[in-house]
């Protein structure tokens, strides 16, 4: 048990300074995530990824985890989501609409990624763009947004922001983990924790 925040030790210092303060930000202050919602996560295999199914399951949100490649299926499916598919279907948008397109989509993507994702959105879904701005090599179109009157989100977890929100994020962390809504130690099988985490915060 960490005696600064009360968590397990177990938990990678990377994932709580992180990865998961990065997906609370992200579907907790800007997406406003609430139960029942649908949330699709992208990259789900990603620390980043296995982070936003956890807290979306511990929201009551129903969550599609869309994978690089279906070996990594049961991996995301031990870490809670409900339904699966992977970048290795040609049609991975249409299967994601028939479950009624993401009320929210989360993750770290490049902008083809997210373009793409945007025909997968419910009617007033919410994008969130995680990566950093300097890594989206390319902008992002409106057409899409506009024609399901939803809203993009920015959700980087920058310096500023873990300087600034940081003891109220680990607190609501320390809160669901106490509840056992959520395990903070990552480790599940499968999961290659050398994936590339978020950028680290640093006070500015």
């Amino acid at each position: 048990m960490s005696a600064t925040t009360g968590m397990p030790t177990s938990a990678p210092p990377s994932a709580l300074a992180r990865d998961w303060p990065a997906a609370w930000f992200a579907l907790h202050h800007r997406a406003k995530l609430q139960a029942r919602e649908s949330v699709l996560v992208l990259d789900a295999a990603s620390p980043v990824g296995v982070a936003c199914i956890k807290l979306a399951k511990a929201a009551q949100a129903h969550v599609v985890a869309l994978t690089q490649t279906r070996s990594q299926f049961d991996a995301v499916r031990r870490a809670g989501a409900d339904d699966v598919v992977s970048l290795q279907e040609s049609q991975w948008v249409e299967i994601v609409r028939e479950h009624g397109g993401a009320d929210v989509i989360a993750g770290i993507a490049d902008a083809d990624l997210l373009t793409r994702s945007m025909r997968a959105l419910a009617r007033h879904g919410r994008l969130l763009v995680m990566a950093p701005p300097d890594a989206l090599a390319a902008e992002l179109p409106v057409r899409p947004l506009l024609l399901r009157s939803g809203t993009l989100h920015g959700a980087f977890w920058s310096p500023d922001h873990a300087f600034r929100m940081a003891e109220p994020i680990l607190a609501a962390l320390t809160a669901l983990w106490a509840q056992g809504a959520i395990r903070l130690d990552s480790t599940v099988p499968g999961v290659d924790p050398a994936r590339p985490h978020m950028p680290g915060p640093s006070k500015p």
